[in-house]
């Protein structure tokens, strides 16, 4: 059992934020059930915690709670965990502004059910800011992307070698805000970093070839405090103001799974330098598993020290300790940190998911989660969507179509594409990445260093529904090989330092800028417009999608050949005009007939075109303008002809 310190502090906690940060509440009628919902009115970009009250005879007989919560355009009926009483809603974009109908549903051991009918207004979307599904996120390891200050690159003089792979390399707040224009300049909304927390200092590798520390930030040893290789919470402050000043917000990695080597109890470290103390592993006493199982949930992820989290009381105070982040990020100018990406997500029980997105709901209805579900497609969430868990989840299937795409299925890639493409909403939103830290570099595996198809298959990234994940160097070009076991000198290849001398004139960055671009300007069709495959040829190496919303429409063509291709289409395309958005190709129309030239992979494989109303001929124009002027001229000539006769 935790602590009673713990304990305290957790419900503390989280009674000062439902004080500090109440919205208004509607409550059903006075009763043995009492439906609260936190807050009352809520935007489709936004969610509402509803929370169950129950007498308690009513509760003694209780078995399971659900939520019919289909008129917000979620589910039919949502699981309300019961040592919980209470789950997040979340409302579908296409949903009309108005008081909505829910119904709570009690069953108890007979399994008969009680129906609580209570009320959810819905507000119209907010169109002054960056809807989440609009949002392009730009992940980056915190230490491996910008060194702004090199008075904390060894605050405990372990003595790194930032040449070897696994050590601490000198990024922090201060050299990601010296690098925001760049970030601005590319086009992303939203920056997410790796966890901020204080991580265990020493060698984990001590004693082997090759040193590993924890300098991606999920080995951690205090969750109270900020990593001293960072910098500090005022700078953290300014990062978060300086982004907000270039419209970016603020991601950052949250782990409930796992703390860092040696911060068992049991753990030794004699002569390893800068081990955890007694007093270091006191923080997580009666919290970490004594007895791990082979499991994915109760098991310790490659040996790491797991949280009991199915604990009520280890689980709020991991998630105490998380949300805290929210309010400590506040700045002086009130900007503060927007999303957590969820770490390991399928090994933490689902419950402890639901909690934490209760928590952040109390605290701002806007905030968002992001899950790292491994293995995650469209057709396998574990449960994380749609259920008052994730608002979205890492997409690890997309990488698969890319591949198959830029490798000659195209055909099989573009029914994949449309098929993802229907599934994907506002409130079921999937992240596409082609690398990430976890996950081998596309350019240098799937793409087989062919810079041609990894422009095709940025290409299929950034015209894909959802909210598309960009990891650092990618688009300029860095890729490399996960690691893989180390004691044989498999160490990251996929996490080198950012590479700012290849940024001027690349060629892969004006690609992934040109693309943003478009994305942004269109962003939302590209969220929630349709997608219609027009053509696609695995002989010819080439495809033709539209993505429509509304009166707007794009055209894409895509070439995965080494020579430039010319595709005609079959268009109902009326009395249409084309205007091309990204340089390189284009595409016209005439007789129903599309024709799109699509430049070779190496110069991008790529044509977007605007879709509009043609302008009407000037040659149509002026005929019924000359008979006007001629029927003008002879009143003219009959008024001056009267006036003549009359005098």
């Amino acid at each position: 059992m935790v602590a009673a310190k713990f304990i305290s502090v957790s419900l503390l906690l989280i009674l000062t934020m439902s004080l500090l940060f109440a919205v208004p509440a509607l409550a059903a009628a006075d009763g043995p059930v009492r439906v609260e919902t936190r807050p009352a009115a809520v935007a489709p970009n936004e969610h509402t915690l509803v929370t169950v009250h129950l007498a308690a005879d009513e509760a003694a007989d209780i078995s399971g709670m659900r939520i019919d919560a289909s008129a917000l355009g979620m589910e039919d009926e949502i699981t309300v965990d019961l040592a919980l009483g209470a789950v997040t809603l979340s409302v579908r974009s296409d949903i009309a502004p108005g008081i909505k109908t829910l119904h709570l549903i009690l069953l108890d051991e007979a399994r008969s059910r009680q129906v609580v009918p209570f009320d959810v207004e819905v507000l119209s979307e907010p169109t002054d800011n960056v809807a989440w599904d609009e949002t392009v996120i730009y992940f980056l390891l915190t230490d491996r992307f910008s060194d702004g200050d090199p008075d904390n690159n060894d605050p405990n003089g372990e003595g790194y070698d930032p040449g070897l792979p696994e050590t601490y390399h000198g990024g922090d707040f201060q050299g990601i805000i010296d690098r925001l224009d760049y970030l601005q300049d590319l086009g992303i909304s939203m920056i997410w970093i790796t966890p901020i927390v204080d991580n265990v200092d020493h060698n984990a590798r001590a004693g082997k070839d090759g040193p590993q520390y924890g300098y991606h930030g999920y080995w951690a040893k205090d969750f109270e405090a900020i990593d001293e290789h960072l910098g500090s919470l005022e700078t953290f402050h300014r990062l978060i103001d300086e982004a907000a000043a270039r419209g970016i917000g603020i991601m950052v990695d949250v782990v409930l799974n796992h703390a860092g080597y040696g911060m068992k109890e049991t753990d030794l470290g004699e002569g390893i330098s800068n081990y955890p103390t007694a007093a270091d592993q006191d923080v997580f006493a009666g919290m970490l598993r004594p007895d791990p199982a082979p499991h994915t949930v109760t098991g310790e992820l490659a040996g790491l020290p797991d949280f009991v989290t199915e604990d009520p009381s280890v689980r709020s105070q991991l998630i105490a300790w998380q949300t805290a982040w929210i309010e400590k990020s506040r700045t002086a100018g009130g900007n503060r940190i927007a999303a957590f990406r969820a770490d390991t997500v399928k090994h933490v029980e689902p419950a402890a998911w639901k909690a934490l997105k209760n928590a952040v709901t109390r605290i701002d209805p806007a905030f968002k989660l992001l899950g790292e579900w491994y293995g995650a497609t469209v057709d396998a969430d574990g449960g994380s969507l749609n259920s008052g868990g994730m608002d979205a989840l890492l997409d690890f299937g997309f990488k698969e179509i890319a591949q198959q795409y830029i490798r000659g299925e195209i055909e099989r890639g573009e029914r994949r594409l449309n098929h993802r493409h229907e599934k994907i909403t506002n409130i079921d939103v999937l992240a596409p990445f082609l690398s990430s830290h976890d996950e081998d570099g596309f350019l240098a595996t799937r793409a087989l260093n062919d810079v041609g198809l990894q422009k095709v298959a940025a290409t299929l990234q950034l015209t894909a529904k959802g909210v598309p994940v960009i990891y650092y160097g990618e688009e300029i070009g860095m890729s490399g090989k996960a690691a893989g076991d180390m004691d044989r000198g498999e160490f990251s290849e996929n996490r080198g330092d950012f590479a700012w001398d290849l940024v001027p004139d690349n060629d892969m960055l004006a690609h992934y800028k040109a693309l943003l671009r478009i994305r942004n300007d269109y962003a939302t069709l590209f969220a929630r417009g349709e997608r219609t495959t027009l053509m696609a040829d695995d002989q010819l190496g080439a495809a033709v999608f539209t993505l429509t919303y509304g009166e707007e429409q794009l055209i894409v063509g895509i070439n995965t050949t080494d020579h430039e291709l010319t595709v005609q289409v079959p268009a109902e395309t009326g009395n249409m005009a084309y205007a091309d958005l990204f340089p390189g190709g284009s595409i016209t129309s005439r007789g129903g007939q599309l024709t799109a030239v699509l430049p070779p992979r190496n110069e991008g494989g790529t044509c977007i075109a605007a879709v509009a109303p043609a302008r009407t001929p000037l040659s149509v124009l002026l005929v019924p303008a000359a008979v006007l002027l001629l029927i003008a001229l002879a009143i003219i000539a009959r008024i001056r002809h009267n006036a003549k006769h009359n005098a």
